[in-house]
Parts: C-alpha cells; sequence; structure tokens
C-alpha cells in the first residue's frame, strides 16, 4: 500500500491530487487487460513451438504437366532435361500431386530414348520418393552436384486407378547452395531384390547387400507398392547389427527417415526385409507397376559418384 503524506494546501488542490492518482490506479488495472485483449484480436499464435516459415529461396529444377485416363497407368512419364550449368542442391522435395506415385530423379549423358528408369538401372539416381514423400535436407557442407553437359531424368509413375479423367504437374524443386560452401557431393545407394515372387498370403523378402565403398548414411527412404506391410533395415558391421528402422509400411504414406550419420566401410552389410500381403490367388513379381512389387531400401549419403545399385550379396 501506498502511503502519501501531502503538505498544506488549499481543499480544491488537494481534491484534484486525489481524482489523479485513481485515474492513475485505473489505468494500471486496465492497460494489462486491453494487451490481453489486443493480442487475442491480433489473430497471432504465439506458441514458442510453432515451426518457423520456411524462407529459403526455392526453385523449380524440372516439372511435368500431365493427363492420364481414368484406369490408366504410366509407369515412367519420362522427362529429360540437358543441364547447362553446374547445380549445387543443399534441398530438394517433390511436386507429387494425386496421381503420381513414385518418383525418380537420374542423370544420363544424352536425351537420346524414351525412358527414364534405366538410368535409375544403370546406377546414376540421384533421390527417390513415394506416395506422401517429403523432401530431403542435406547435412551443411553436403550437396547434390548436377554437372553441366549431363541430363536430368525425371521418371514419373503416374497411377489412376479411377473412372475419371485427372491432370496434374508433377516435378521436383530445389534448394541451390554456392559450391564454395560444399565439402561433400552427395549420392543414393539402392539396395534390395530386382527378382520376386510374391505368394499369396503373407510373406517376407529379404536381400543383403554388402557394402563396397566407404560413405556416410543421413536418410533412409523404404521403398515397396500396394502388398507391402513390414520394413525393416539392418546394417552388420563387425558382427554387430544396428536396425536403422523397422516398421508398419503403408503404401499412401511414403516416408523420407532422417536418421543419425552412420560411417559404413567396405564389408558392411545393409539388410533389407520386406513384409507383404497378397491377398490376390496370383504370384505377384517385380515391376515398375502398383500392381507390382519392389523391396528397396535407398540410402541418402556422401560421398557420391560410383555404383548405386545394390541388389545381390555380393554387389
Amino acid at each position: 500500500m501506498e502511503v502519501c503524506v501531502y503538505p498544506a494546501a488549499s481543499e480544491a488542490v488537494w481534491l484534484r491530487g486525489v481524482f489523479n492518482r485513481m485515474i492513475r490506479i485505473r489505468a494500471c488495472l486496465l492497460l494489462p487487460w486491453f494487451a490481453l485483449a489486443a493480442l487475442a484480436c491480433s489473430g497471432k499464435d504465439e506458441d514458442p513451438q510453432q515451426t518457423p516459415a520456411d524462407l529459403r529461396e526455392w526453385t523449380m529444377l524440372v516439372e511435368e504437366s500431365w493427363t492420364l485416363a481414368g484406369g490408366s497407368e504410366a509407369k515412367d512419364h519420362c522427362v529429360k532435361v540437358p543441364i547447362e550449368e553446374d547445380i549445387y542442391v543443399s534441398a530438394i522435395r517433390p511436386l507429387s500431386p494425386k496421381g503420381t506415385h513414385h518418383t525418380f530423379l537420374a542423370l544420363s549423358d544424352s536425351a537420346e530414348g524414351t525412358r527414364c528408369t534405366l538410368a535409375v538401372a544403370l546406377g546414376t539416381m540421384l533421390y527417390a520418393s513415394g506416395v506422401g514423400s517429403e523432401g530431403i535436407d542435406l547435412p551443411e557442407g553436403v550437396a547434390i552436384k548436377l554437372p553441366a553437359g549431363k541430363v536430368l531424368n525425371l521418371s514419373l509413375h503416374l497411377y489412376n486407378p479411377e473412372s475419371a479423367e485427372i491432370s496434374g504437374k508433377s516435378g521436383m524443386e530445389i534448394v541451390r547452395v554456392d559450391p564454395s560452401q560444399v565439402q561433400h557431393e552427395a549420392g543414393t545407394l539402392l539396395a534390395g531384390p530386382v527378382q520376386l515372387a510374391i505368394a499369396p498370403g503373407r510373406s517376407t523378402v529379404t536381400n543383403e547387400c554388402v557394402i563396397k565403398k566407404e560413405q556416410t548414411a543421413f536418410n533412409l527412404f523404404p521403398h515397396m507398392h500396394q502388398l507391402g506391410v513390414h520394413f525393416k533395415t539392418t546394417v552388420t558391421q563387425g558382427g554387430v547389427s544396428k536396425v536403422l528402422h523397422d516398421g508398419p509400411y503403408d503404401f499412401e504414406e511414403q516416408a523420407q527417415l532422417p536418421i543419425e550419420p552412420l560411417q559404413l566401410v567396405p564389408g558392411d552389410t545393409l539388410t533389407t526385409e520386406c513384409t507383404f500381403e497378397n491377398p490376390t490367388p496370383n504370384v505377384v513379381k517385380f515391376g515398375e507397376s502398383s500392381d507390382t512389387e519392389m523391396c528397396f531400401s535407398v540410402l541418402f549419403g556422401f560421398p557420391g559418384g560410383g555404383r548405386t545399385m545394390c541388389a545381390f550379396p555380393g554387389g
């Protein structure tokens, strides 16, 4: 409580002082209320956990508009774009409207031919994504290099199970980084079998890939098709096994999974286990269609270059 002693003064002066003090007290009581009201009316979210806006400059690397008739599928809608200058990529994300079931980005030496998955098979894949996949932020100092003189191969797997025609625009967006900030060039390792025979009922396929080149992995992309229900990836180093991922699989939500930087050396083994539920009376084989199957652990790491396909225990 504030105790005030006033000097002798006229009654009018004393009353004016009391009135001024009452005004100040009312103002002090009302200011917090006005502040809260202003905050509520502003519509701002003061949640400290709110995700900050991505202020980086995203640019479209390659895109393609398409139309797909009802009940049809394009296993390899191929787009080829010559690279005119060296490009270094620090982040990449797919543009995947309804109907885009998976996307591969690979390199080739020329724009000849009408297929893009051949570049993937030859071991030059840069990025892969599926339904519901988000992009990848590469570690600091690491970038995907797109060399001048090469050709980008964007392979779109488009699938329309509905009766009505659908249209969309698929592509790939990137964040560029200055070459002076790059210490390592990134690459991919596609580990899994290229021959499958999924019998009716529940079954598990296991594939082993022996690492041939030293590298540091930082992201895992599990990939199967519509019959896939469970996915597991394990790395074995010096006889000690470490599980990188072991969980349910949903074809409609194919996540990119960041992992703690993992140093791999020649002789390490990467084991991929895919569990399928086949409700049909038919054997389902390997293929690019959503009605066939795949089983791949796609590792993103550095340094890049060299072999990226590892489909057999010996290589």
